[in-house]
């Protein structure tokens, strides 16, 4: 009977582990949820900083040049256009590639963080697990010198009780 309450006491013990285990990596993803966001957020920010302030000064050239030459500027300002919008869009692709490799990194660093946290914890575990066991063990041998002591015990009573 008392092994099955230490049992008990052993699988309750290993049950509040695997939970505080789950809402630490509970806590650690919402963490990560968080800094992804504000990682996102402040990317988005950026382009459109960037876009409008890319704006702005296309619009001033634009201002100046058709002042200068209305009818010259049609055609040339066509082309403008064409070669600003390719610029725009290699630069954008080569920002956005530049952000996704530096976000890879980012998460690549996270991810590695938290392998070796989850490592720290899983060695915890284990090292718990196999102290709990020696415990376990230590026990039971006290308790069967105990139960001999018993049996001695009452051997002798019986022998006393025979007087």
């Amino acid at each position: 009977m008392p092994e099955d309450v230490l049992d008990a006491r052993f699988d309750r013990l290993r049950q509040d582990l695997r939970q505080d285990i789950q809402a630490s990596a509970d806590r650690l993803r919402q963490d990560l949820r968080q800094d992804i966001q504000a990682t996102a957020d402040g990317l988005r920010q950026e382009f459109r900083q960037d876009i409008q302030a890319s704006a702005a000064e296309l619009r001033q050239d634009f201002r100046q040049e058709i002042q200068a030459s209305a009818d010259g500027l049609r055609q040339e300002f066509r082309q403008d256009i064409q070669a600003s919008a390719a610029e725009l869009r290699q630069d954008f692709r080569q920002e956005i590639q530049a952000s996704a490799v530096e976000t890879r990194r980012h998460f690549e660093v996270i991810a590695e963080g938290l392998r070796s946290e989850i490592q720290v914890v899983a060695e915890g575990v284990s090292m718990l697990d196999e102290k709990v066991d020696r415990f376990r063990d230590e026990v039971h041998q006290e308790f069967g010198k105990v139960d001999r002591r018993f049996l001695h015990l009452e051997s002798r009573i019986a022998v006393l009780e025979r007087r």
